[in-house]
């Protein structure tokens, strides 16, 4: 049996006083930091939008519109991580309680019925932003909203497995 050494042994052993002085982690490097939480955040709402900026090139059924015509660039960027934000927070509060519902017909169809509720999360985002001046329309409920929620995981996914790659670790 080896013994820890040192450096582990009081990194483990930390307290609150010594968490102030370490940038406020209580298990040192492999510990939760309150401090890069903001970035993460910024960082996940940037890769969101820029998901639903690739659905929205390749899919012909799903445009970003305005109240007065075609949205210029900077208003499209800022509508874009809006609508990222309140996908954030649709999948935060409202997916885990339909995620549990729908336990039984998820099981039963080995998993493929997370398209559908995805898919759901994402009509139910355009629907709350579709109060918004610019905001996402789409034409077609089932395909090409099961095509965009797929879409926006794939790119997500990758991009933020690409991000967690490159950003150094604490």
């Amino acid at each position: 049996m080896r013994l820890p050494n040192s450096s582990t042994a009081s990194s483990l052993c930390r307290t609150s006083s010594d968490s102030a002085k370490t940038g406020g982690t209580l298990l040192g490097a492999a510990g939760f930091s309150w401090q890069d939480y903001p970035m993460s955040y910024i960082l996940r709402t940037i890769v969101t939008a820029a998901s639903f900026w690739v659905a929205l090139w390749l899919l012909p059924g799903m445009q970003l519109t305005s109240d007065t015509g075609a949205p210029d660039t900077g208003e499209s960027i800022i509508a874009l991580l809006i609508i990222s934000v309140v996908f954030g927070l649709i999948n935060g509060v409202v997916r885990p309680i339909v995620s549990f519902l729908s336990l039984p017909i998820t099981c039963l169809t080995l998993g493929l019925f997370t398209l559908v509720i995805n898919a759901a999360m994402l009509s139910l985002t355009v629907w709350a932003t579709s109060f918004l001046p610019v905001y996402v329309t789409i034409d077609n409920f089932f395909w090409t909203t099961i095509l965009a929620a797929l879409i926006i995981a794939v790119v997500s996914t990758l991009v933020n497995r690409l991000i967690s790659t490159v950003a150094p670790t604490h």
